[in-house]
């Protein structure tokens, strides 16, 4: 029995492996819901993350519309102790997700207002939504910008404006 399940183990190793060999990627692509039951091992991301995101939002009243307030940006600079205690990582991590899928989503999707639906782009929505914004306020709008040591800041995202939920 012990014998069978390392026979196991080793063959799920195996196709591991043999997972991450492109020329056999028309069998896996033949075979879609059985790749999902292999795991894909990588050390290192296979597309890491190059550049810096920043989120940033205005309100709009009465046609005023106000400056527009960094919300959020990555920070270069950590403590020491970021690799014990980050509780920021999630954040950071959930924020460059879906600023990467939206992204994404909105240089491919035919339609425009299928991005307006689009769970990264409500998800972003919500949070800009849940903050405490000006009494007076009505609207808001929010901005994706991105940047790099070689590059400079590009708008890579630009919200449609929304009514500030009142709570």
């Amino acid at each position: 029995m012990i014998l069978f399940i390392k026979g196991i183990f080793c063959f799920i190793l195996l196709l591991s492996f043999l997972r991450r060999i492109k020329k056999l990627d028309f069998i896996w692509n033949r075979f879609p819901m059985c790749t999902q039951l292999i795991p894909g091992w990588s050390f290192f991301a296979p597309t890491p993350n190059t550049f810096d995101y920043h989120l940033l939002y205005r309100e709009i009243n009465n046609q005023q519309v106000e400056e527009w307030q960094d919300l959020y940006t990555l920070e270069e600079k950590r403590s020491i102790y970021s690799f014990l205690w980050n509780p920021e990582h999630r954040f950071t991590k959930a924020f460059v997700d879906l600023a990467v899928d939206l992204i994404n989503f909105s240089h491919t999707a035919k339609d425009k207002r299928q991005v307006y639906i689009s769970l990264s782009y409500l998800q972003i929505l919500n949070y800009v939504d849940s903050l405490n914004h000006k009494p007076f306020s009505e609207k808001v709008q929010f901005l994706i910008l991105t940047n790099s040591r070689a590059h400079d800041y590009k708008v890579m995202f630009l919200s449609d404006v929304h009514p500030i939920s009142k709570r």
